[in-house]
């Protein structure tokens, strides 16, 4: 053990009592007897007192171990030249501090240059995957499709394509019906509406078929259903067996082979978005061609024979789903839902909001039906000839369709410069109220009624892109099916009722005028409203 000074300056006092002692001793007489005591002097008092503070100033310094203290005799005595000074001891040790420092820092910094070189391996080796995974996602899409995939994309882009384009395009014929049976316009319109009311509505039937039987069976159920409405048309004798014949089977039989439809392109290309992509363009691509065709067929075979044409499309429906379905039908079965899972929930019904932007929502599109159903006959009755008023009426298709490209872009924004979903939903039912408002006025000339058809189609384009997004910002992801799908059942309900309502008022007035003034009205109020739900809900749904 390491003598510290406390221990030489005990030794030391030890020292000089013994010498004192001894010298003592030697001037005491002879004669003097035990029994006599001997008193000390003021000088071994002295020492004896500072040897013994000596002693408990070591004592307490001690740390206290639990171990006894070791006698005087029992200390190890340290020679002069084993001791350091304290100033060699820190010195070594700061040089051994330092030599320990800089060893981490060296072996932090080759532990750093190794994590950065296996980061960047990582990196790389993780760009190459991804960009091989394009790759090969490029060949699925484009090499690697099989001919059977091809084949039932194909005959899925038809049923898309005749079961949404047709019934829209029954506004071509809408002048025909009602000079061959001396129909009021009210009757008239209502033979469209049902049709396109419940192409939009009918889809839940649809959903409950292919959950119950499949897709298979439930395509061709739809497009028997609706080529036996196209077929009887044919024979039709007044305007309310068209209603029943084209409004309610046909308009039902198109919506029930819409959702099978898509759930076997699901099913054939459950890892490619671009099928999905291009057969959700089979929708407007229907909507712009096919009126040009029946238009084309009406010059031909009038509307008898054009409907009896167009039920020979709709039965190759059966052919194309038969076909879609062969491979799949071996394997699939009928999609059954959870029975834990609520079917529809009530709760998104107290949403306020959701509530208020469906219900605008439903009456905006409902009069822009009604503006549809009647735009071709208004063409004709100011004055331009059948072909001009049904250019005008697949223009509006086209430049709704572009509208979709439009809002996809704007998603591309940064969010700081990006429009609010609610604001462009206002304002497109604003401009859109304002345009049907000026139409009568605007017709008097070809060329402008052509320009704002054009901008109307772009605003009613804006506003059935933004809606899914508003109804996913409202109500959340595990709320949205429901919401998507009571919105799409009470905009099919407004766009039944309003087409006849449309037709009514023009019975009424004897002009067109008055029926846009109204819908033009109608569709600005409920645009009104929409402002006030933004300028009260847009917080909360932003943070939604």
């Amino acid at each position: 053990m390491r003598a510290t000074p406390l221990d030489d300056l005990a030794e030391s006092a030890d020292l000089v009592f013994a010498q004192f002692e001894q010298g003592v001793k030697s001037v005491h007489t002879p004669d003097t007897t035990e029994r006599e005591r001997y008193e000390r002097s003021d000088t071994e008092r002295a020492l004896a007192d500072l040897q013994r503070e000596i002693r408990e100033i070591k004592i307490s310094l001690r740390p206290r171990t639990g171990k006894p203290t070791p006698s005087r005799q029992q200390r190890r005595r340290t020679p002069n030249r084993e001791r350091r000074s304290d100033q060699g001891i820190f010195t070594r040790e700061c040089n051994s501090f330092y030599k320990q420092k800089s060893s981490l820092e060296s072996e932090n910094e080759t532990k750093s240059s190794l994590l950065y070189q296996s980061s960047k391996d990582v990196y790389e080796t993780r760009e190459e995957e991804i960009s091989n995974s394009k790759r090969r996602g490029c060949k699925q899409s484009c090499k690697d499709v099989t001919f059977h995939q091809f084949l039932v994309f194909t005959c899925i882009f038809f049923n898309v394509f005749i079961c949404v384009g047709l019934p829209f395009s029954l506004g071509v014929l809408y002048p025909e019906f009602k000079v061959t049976f001396n129909s009021s316009n009210a009757e008239a319109a209502t033979i469209v509406s049902v049709a396109t009311g419940l192409i939009t509505c009918g889809g839940i039937v649809g959903g409950l078929l292919v959950n119950k039987i499949g897709s298979r069976y439930t395509i061709l159920l739809g497009a028997l259903l609706s080529f036996i409405g196209t077929f009887a048309s044919f024979f039709a004798m007044n305007v309310w067996f068209l209603v029943v014949a084209l409004g309610v089977l046909m308009g039902l039989g198109n919506a029930i082979v819409y959702i099978p439809s898509m759930v076997v392109i699901s099913e054939q290309f459950p890892n490619s978005m671009m099928a999905t992509l291009i057969i959700t363009a089979a929708r407007p691509a229907g909507v712009i061609m096919l009126p040009l065709l029946i238009n084309t067929l009406l010059d031909v075979y009038f509307w008898r024979g054009t409907v009896l044409l167009t039920s020979a499309f709709v039965l190759n429906i059966c052919v194309s789903g038969l076909i879609a379905t062969h491979q799949s039908s071996k394997t699939s079965s009928p999609v059954s839902l959870p029975r834990k899972k609520k079917i529809f929930d009530v709760s998104i019904l107290k949403i306020p909001k959701f509530i208020l932007i469906i219900i605008t929502h439903s009456i905006i599109n409902s009069t822009i039906s009604a503006v549809f159903v009647l735009l071709v006959d208004f063409a004709i009755e100011v004055g331009y000839s059948r072909k001009k008023a049904v250019i005008v009426y697949t223009i509006q298709a086209v430049f709704a369709m572009l509208a979709r490209v439009f809002v996809g872009i704007l998603s591309l924004l940064p969010q700081r410069i990006r429009p609010p979903h609610i604001v462009l939903f206002f304002l497109s039912g604003l401009f859109g109220s304002v345009i049907i408002l000026l139409m009568p006025l605007a017709a008097q000339n070809y060329n402008t009624l052509v320009g704002i058809i054009m901008f109307w189609g772009l605003f009613i384009g804006i506003r059935n892109a933004i809606i899914p997004v508003l109804c996913l910002e409202l109500v959340g992801k595990d709320h949205y099916p429901i919401a998507l799908g009571v919105s799409q059942t009470l905009i099919g309900i407004f766009t039944i009722v309003a087409g006849p309502i449309a037709g009514l008022i023009r019975d009424m007035t004897g002009t067109y005028e008055v029926t846009f003034f109204t819908a033009g009205s109608v569709s600005m109020v409920a645009a009104v409203v929409t402002k006030k739900i933004r300028c009260k809900h847009l917080a909360v749904i932003k943070g939604s």
